[in-house]
């Protein structure tokens, strides 16, 4: 079993499946060669309190008939200010559907019941009583391949962004930030700057998805945000 740790905390990947990465501790519901620890991410977490640093977890969230049981461990064992990083596909995408195992789609907004004062902001009591709050930081929605290349060019943006809302399967996954919110203080300070019952998000593409190549062995995605092109060589 390969426990791995940086500066004595632990870096989770949950939901690994066959996406090992090097130097974290590889977490999945099924045993396999790549995975180091074996549990069901909606119980209880093989971890002591405050014992890791970050998560990371890529298309296992929507797997989950109780998502809510995989933030109150996630908060538990995070550190304060322990950074998550989530990746499913956009609700408004197919993708959110066609696998048979999914249990739920995923919008920006639905990460937002993990904010404090999330219950009192939209008045409903069913979220009354949540105590592991998190700061969702960033939302990033991808756009697909088939429509990132239309953002080449400055005019073609400003043409095609005001209609992406409109046209759900254009964007085909989220990427979501968030950071736990451990003590009083930290709670107090987010909610003096923040409103609960909103998410900050912003529309990126991949750049190999971008400039309509395929990437190479060994290449890492990049994501490139929409606004940040108009300051890019090569896409004004």
């Amino acid at each position: 079993m390969r426990r791995r740790s940086v500066a004595n905390l632990f870096r989770l990947n949950v939901g690994s499946g066959m996406g090992w990465i090097d130097g974290w501790v590889n977490c999945d519901l099924y045993p396999g060669p790549h995975v180091d620890e074996v549990f069901d991410c909606q119980g209880k977490w093989p971890f002591p309190d405050n014992s890791v640093q970050d998560i990371t977890s890529s298309h296992m969230l929507e797997h989950l008939s109780d998502p809510k049981a995989f933030f109150r461990e996630a908060w538990r064992v995070l550190i304060p200010n322990g950074a998550v990083a989530l990746r499913v596909p956009y609700g408004g995408h197919r993708a959110a559907w066609y696998d048979l195992e999914h249990k739920r789609p995923w919008f920006a907004e639905s990460f937002a019941f993990v904010q404090p004062g999330y219950a009192k902001s939209v008045g409903n009591p069913q979220h009354d009583g949540w105590e592991w709050p998190f700061a969702v930081d960033c939302c990033d929605y991808r756009l697909g391949f088939r429509v990132a290349p239309y953002f080449r060019r400055r005019w073609l943006r400003a043409l095609f962004l005001p209609w992406v809302s409109c046209v759900p399967d254009w964007c085909e996954e989220l990427y979501v930030y968030l950071s736990a919110l451990k003590t009083p203080d930290a709670v107090d300070t987010w909610c003096r700057s923040h409103s609960p019952n909103l998410i900050p998000s912003r529309y990126v593409v991949l750049r190999h998805h971008l400039e309509g190549k395929r990437p190479k062995p060994g290449d890492t995605s990049e994501l490139i945000p929409i606004a940040e092109l108009d300051s890019i060589n090569g896409y004004i």
